[in-house]
């Protein structure tokens, strides 16, 4: 498999590492693309594989104004991992990595497992939704996410749209956009 991986300077050592960025979903979790489709992660990265060119909704993290964002990589991320479930107030529940990144309605980060009940999440709709628990599951899955850039400075637009309608971050920040294994 292909996965995901970026350069760590480990300044114990002064070397640089290859790692794994944990940003993950389950394989499972729909995501809402531009051509008006849901699909679930599994059947993006398929679709990826297959050559297809893949839009999805994504918002500037300056100003919250919602772009185009281009699905630059797809991939599996990490096996048998340590997962959380999100509850949201509308009902929806995502399955992600403890370290995935959430928008906040503020427009600012947080990790999964940093979530609290009350606290709301950016969304593309007109209300924010709220989280109502975070629960830490016993099974371990494989999990997978994609990596997002608009056209609209980049380096800032770096997230994608849940069926659920909130934003997540994707996969990958900063320099780290693209496997090199």
């Amino acid at each position: 498999r292909n996965f995901k991986t970026k350069k760590i300077y480990n300044s114990s050592t002064g070397e640089i590492e290859t790692g794994k960025d944990a940003l993950c979903l389950s394989l499972d979790t729909n995501i809402s693309l531009l051509d008006g489709r849901d699909l679930s992660l599994e059947n993006i990265i398929k679709e990826y594989n297959e050559g297809k060119k893949l839009y999805t909704y994504s918002i500037d993290e300056r100003d919250g104004k919602f772009v185009p964002g281009e699905i630059k990589w797809a991939g599996v991320t990490r096996l048998d991992a340590e997962v959380l479930e999100i509850t949201l107030d509308n009902g929806s529940k995502e399955i992600v990595t403890p370290d995935h990144k959430f928008i906040l309605s503020d427009l600012s980060l947080k990790e999964a497992k940093d979530l609290i009940p009350g606290d709301s999440l950016r969304s593309t709709f007109k209300v924010n939704h709220k989280v109502v628990s975070v629960k830490k599951l016993k099974k371990r899955i494989d999990t997978g996410c994609i990596t997002v850039v608009a056209p609209r400075d980049s380096k800032y637009c770096h997230n994608f749209r849940l069926t659920s309608g909130i934003i997540v971050r994707n996969s990958m920040e900063e320099d780290f956009f693209f496997p090199t294994t």
